[in-house]
């Protein structure tokens, strides 16, 4: 099965060039269309949501690399820190919620002078 995704930029938007270390505003709205199939949709979505960001601005990110360098880069990789994993995270909203609802302990700070 095919998915559409659909990228748009806003006249308001803003992109960033980490090589060139800096930010450039956009001057015209423009839509760029493509067909992929739906599970990969779905990966590169989470995909993106793991390494913090969206399929909107990944995609600009890699149209500006390919147009600056002239290639197509696939030096492209995922967060794979394990404090960002969907365990821990889970487990992390599952500690907040606790302390939320007042289930926390409170403890000293103990330092170790090292």
């Amino acid at each position: 099965m095919l998915a559409q995704l659909n990228f748009g930029t806003d006249v308001s938007a803003i992109a960033f060039d980490a090589s060139m270390g800096h930010t450039w505003g956009m001057d015209s709205e423009t839509m760029l269309n493509v067909r992929i199939d739906e599970g990969i949709k779905c990966k590169f979505n989470a995909f993106c949501a793991d390494a913090g960001t969206s399929a909107s601005i990944a995609v600009n990110l890699f149209v500006h690399a390919v147009v600056r360098e002239k290639h197509i880069p696939f030096d492209i990789a995922g967060n794979t820190d394990p404090f960002y994993g969907e365990k821990n995270q889970a487990r992390l909203r599952q500690a907040m919620d606790q302390l939320e609802a007042g289930l926390g302990v409170e403890c000293e700070l103990i330092e170790t002078g090292e």
